[in-house]
């Protein structure tokens, strides 16, 4: 499942249809959801905060979304 949200949709075209596979590679790595906003600006020009990347994740079924943080 991924985010409904416009925000998130926007993202993930900036990121070339590839948002989600971003945050999990991120996620797997263990890099903090603040560190994560900083690349996705970037290297996207996408401008988010960490909180909403957490609650992204959520979303995506990443589990310990909040641990990442």
């Amino acid at each position: 499942m991924t985010p409904r949200s416009g925000q998130y949709r926007m993202a993930d075209h900036l990121a070339g249809g590839k948002l989600a596979e971003v945050l999990g590679a991120k996620f797997d790595a263990g890099v903090p959801w603040e560190v994560v906003s900083r690349h996705l600006f970037a290297e996207f020009g996408i401008d988010v905060t960490g909180q909403t990347l957490r609650r992204w994740a959520l979303v995506l079924g990443l589990t310990d979304a909040e641990a990442a943080s």
